[in-house]
């Protein structure tokens, strides 16, 4: 007790438990491996650097060679996938490579902004340019300085600001709502989209022209379900950042994992990172369980939920207790008359009681 005092991980009484001590080294690595993924994540943190991106597959491999080979280049990039399949962190990832990184690193939704107010986001404007222009603004392309500027969702835009996103792509200057000064554009120019924008060119929603200008360098990324090798990498970096948060220590549970991994993750990354949130907050043990993951997680067509037979348990246990408690109720406390009613010994029946009380 004196050693656990002093800093001890655990102690064994004689003769040692060949077994429980096996355990117990297990446990006192996986803490210590813990403890240091954590006080990384902290440096990281306290410095502002930017998480990685996480991934061991040929295509992420394909990713992290396609931003080495570009980080200092002055080219477009169009970063394509489905939503949540970190497009923004790839961008970034981009500009923190890059000689950039000390520079501004600004990114605007396009899908999230009004279409009536994402002209004057993006160019700024001068007082006086419309109804409630009261002071001079500047956009966000002028914002960015020599640093990076994202649009995301590029494929939101309409027509009237595609032809003149085009113009600031050709020209590299910028002007202000209500002026008519130019204004140099010196940021880099990113753009991502989770929509297929060679269909969108040939519907006519998508002008041809603006397309091959932000297409020079393409980055696609694969949805997570076709990139399931990296759900282990991502779950362990989620769930060290979400245990520094809330101040814990877990490890995720063989269910857990089996059935994250057979999952199908419409969501892809930003829905796992979600899961895995709402799991390490719930989590009240050494474990993330399956009881602490969302239904729809078990939608898995033929997989059987592996909470049911828990859930089952739990009903009969239920069961039984209330049976006691109305065989009490019915012998009016005679402990002896509600034994037999339930057709038991009267030491099986004073078992159960105490379970009840």
């Amino acid at each position: 007790m004196d050693a656990m005092t002093d800093g001890a991980f655990h102690y064994l009484i004689k003769p040692p438990d060949h077994e429980k001590l096996k355990d117990v080294l297990e446990k006192a690595v996986e803490l210590r491996r813990l403890k240091r993924e954590i006080e990384r994540l902290k440096r990281r943190l306290a410095t502002g650097g930017e998480l990685p991106i996480i991934g061991q597959t040929p295509a992420m491999t394909r990713i992290f060679e396609t931003i080495h080979a570009i980080m200092d280049s002055e080219s477009t990039v169009l970063i394509c996938g489905e939503t949540g399949t970190g497009k923004e962190l790839v961008a970034r990832s981009l500009h923190y490579s890059s000689e950039r990184k000390d520079k501004p690193f600004v990114a605007v939704n396009c899908a999230a902004i009004p279409r009536d107010l994402l002209e004057s986001e993006l160019f700024g404007y001068e007082r006086g340019a419309f109804t409630g222009a009261v002071t001079n603004r500047v956009g966000k392309f002028e914002e960015a300085g020599q640093g990076t500027i994202l649009l995301d969702e590029i494929g939101e835009l309409d027509p009237g600001l595609q032809a003149k996103l085009l113009r600031v792509i050709e020209n590299r200057e910028v002007e202000r709502l209500g002026s008519n000064r130019k204004i140099s554009l010196t940021a880099r120019l990113v753009f991502s989209t989770n929509r297929d924008l060679e269909a969108e060119v040939r519907k006519g929603a998508f002008r041809e022209d603006l397309y091959y200008r932000i297409n020079v360098i393409r980055i696609p990324i694969l949805p997570l379900r076709e990139r399931k090798d990296d759900l282990r990498l991502l779950m362990s970096q989620f769930v060290n950042e979400f245990c520094i948060r809330e101040n814990k220590i877990l490890k995720v549970s063989d269910e857990v994992r089996e059935v994250l991994q057979e999952y199908h993750w419409p969501g892809n990354i930003r829905q796992l990172r979600n899961v895995i949130e709402r799991a390490v907050v719930l989590a009240r043990g050494e474990y993330v369980t399956v009881r602490e993951l969302p239904e729809d997680i078990f939608s898995v067509p033929g997989r059987e939920d592996p909470r049911v037979e828990r859930k089952a348990a739990g009903t009969l246990r239920e069961m039984e207790r209330e049976a006691v408690r109305e065989a009490l109720r019915s012998s009016g406390g005679n402990k002896s008359k509600a034994a037999r009613m339930l057709g038991i010994s009267r030491k099986a029946f004073y078992k159960r009681l105490t379970e009840v009380e």
